[in-house]
């Protein structure tokens, strides 16, 4: 489908369009590796609100 549209507009636009798509990727990547690694940090932080005394 990338080819496609690549064809379609020409040599002109390919690297741009190119260049677009990989930083979508890498973007998505590290997106993904940020919510990976935000879970331990939330677990951590959830289970020391629960262990803590409420008032009352």
């Amino acid at each position: 489908m990338i080819r496609m549209l690549l064809r379609v507009l020409g040599p002109e636009y390919a690297r741009p369009v190119r260049r677009t798509v990989a930083l979508m990727t890498t973007t998505a990547i590290l997106e993904g590796l940020s919510y990976a690694l935000l879970v331990p940090v939330l677990r951590a932080l959830s289970e020391a609100h629960q262990a803590t005394p409420g008032p009352g």
